[in-house]
């Protein structure tokens, strides 16, 4: 792997670490406020997400755009989902089972969030069928764009198997304490700030690669 890029997935993942113990060691309202919805680092997630779909867009170019454009859509959908946009205007979240079975919810938003939900899942078929392959022959080749993508894929894994974590275990027989359910949420707050992060890095990774192989 090249130097910069090494160093930079580092530095990513041991931050995001880093940062996350020390949250665990403030005081309860101080973790509350940086950890609350609409908070410094929710709303640095999205903005995160925001500059990463851009960089993509200015820096990739039209070529890019037009190749990879269900990769700026994800980016931008994840942005939207950090403001809470997936339940923010609605009755409750889209992403859950419910929205669509619940005779509360208007038909008009069951329609939007159907819609909303289709593209995610076209977004991801995409980059399934389109990356699966290069992605599992560049890992045995410890390429340093796939290892960005699966570090990208292991922070989104990771962080989503913690939300909601103590409700989980629960559901299967297994209770934990309040204070490691709080501490699971606080490590789940801060890797989702690390996955923009790391998209960024994976970018940069690609347009140096791109750039070597095609330096005119």
């Amino acid at each position: 792997m090249n130097f910069v890029s090494r160093h930079a997935y580092i530095l990513i993942v041991a931050g995001v670490f880093v940062g996350a113990i020390y949250a665990t060691t403030l005081p309860l309202d101080a973790q509350t406020y940086w950890l609350s919805e609409d908070g410094p680092v929710e709303m640095s997630s999205a903005i995160a997400y925001v500059i990463c779909a851009a960089i993509m867009c200015i820096v990739g170019g039209k070529k890019f755009i037009t190749r990879y454009y269900y990769l700026v859509g994800i980016t931008l959908l994840f942005a939207m989902r950090e403001l809470d946009f997936d339940k923010r205007f609605t009755t409750m979240g889209v992403l859950k089972s419910r929205f669509y079975l619940s005779d509360q919810v208007p038909l008009t938003e069951k329609l939007i969030g159907a819609c909303v939900v289709g593209l995610l899942l076209f977004f991801v078929y995409k980059i399934v069928s389109n990356h699966a392959k290069p992605f599992i022959q560049g890992l045995l080749r410890l390429d340093k764009v796939q290892i960005g993508a699966a570090l990208v894929v292991t922070f989104l894994v990771v962080s989503k198997s913690m939300d909601g974590i103590d409700r989980k275990l629960g559901d299967i027989g297994i209770q934990v304490s309040a204070d490691f359910a709080e501490k699971a949420e606080t490590f789940e707050e801060t890797m989702e700030l690390g996955i923009p992060l790391l998209m960024m890095a994976t970018f940069a990774a690609y347009r140096q690669r791109k750039l070597t192989s095609n330096p005119s």
